[in-house]
């Protein structure tokens, strides 16, 4: 016994030229700006998620300011321990330790145009955009060509 069953399919209507460029360009598109958004992923955050400490350190210093700063670190307080605080506040000293001691060879030297550079860097990572702004300035001022070669902090 054979049992044939007919299925009624409507018309479909030809696609026309331009709605299939259309459709051909929105693909491209889409295309082109997911493998941007994929090269714009920080590598920190692939540090992050190998739950390497210093990477964690790092990044919980450099949001430390913000209001979602207590969520984070309870996240990561869950993986590092209570003692993540510590090596945060560490590290911040540990800078402000660095600056004091560059801060006294600046005295001494006025124009040393490095140790205005990593003044200018350290404070950039104390979140300290004024004081790292006014050092890269006395930097480029000590010596314009590595102006071209150098970025704000």
């Amino acid at each position: 016994m054979l049992l044939t069953i007919k299925l009624y399919l409507p018309p479909i209507k030809k696609l026309t030229t331009g709605v299939v460029f259309g459709l051909l360009v929105g693909f491209l598109i889409f295309v082109i700006i997911n493998i941007n958004a994929s090269q714009q992923i920080s590598p920190l955050y692939f540090r992050l998620i190998k739950e390497d400490k210093n990477s964690t350190i790092t990044f919980l210093s450099t949001i430390s300011h913000l209001p979602v700063f207590p969520y984070f670190l309870r996240i990561n307080q869950s993986i590092f321990g209570e003692s993540l605080v510590n090596d945060i506040t560490s590290e911040k000293k540990t800078i402000r330790n660095q600056i004091k001691i560059l801060e006294q060879a600046l005295k001494s030297n006025p124009s040393a145009r490095d140790v205005l550079i990593q003044l200018s860097r350290l404070y950039y990572k104390l979140e300290d955009k004024s004081s790292a702004e006014h050092y890269l300035q006395r930097a480029w001022s000590v010596d314009p060509e590595i102006k071209k070669n150098t970025h704000q902090p």
